[in-house]
């Protein structure tokens, strides 16, 4: 077994009865938050990956009145 996974397991193992109470405390936002995260990243990616694309078209402007 890689160490990754076992130390992966150790984690989990070590923290399931504390997860498992947030679980049941939170409820029903876990359906939400899941979701919520995934927008989130999807947002902050399209977000960079315009700011890279711009920012490539400017440096090729100024590189081409040089």
């Amino acid at each position: 077994m890689p160490d990754a996974v076992g130390i992966g397991y150790a984690i989990g193992y070590g923290l399931g009865p504390y997860m498992a109470h947030v679980q049941h405390a939170l409820g029903g936002i876990g359906r939400v938050m899941l979701p919520l995260a995934m927008i989130v990243v999807v947002v902050l990616v399209t977000w960079r990956t315009i700011i890279r694309i711009v920012r490539l078209g400017v440096m090729r402007t100024i590189r081409t009145r040089v």
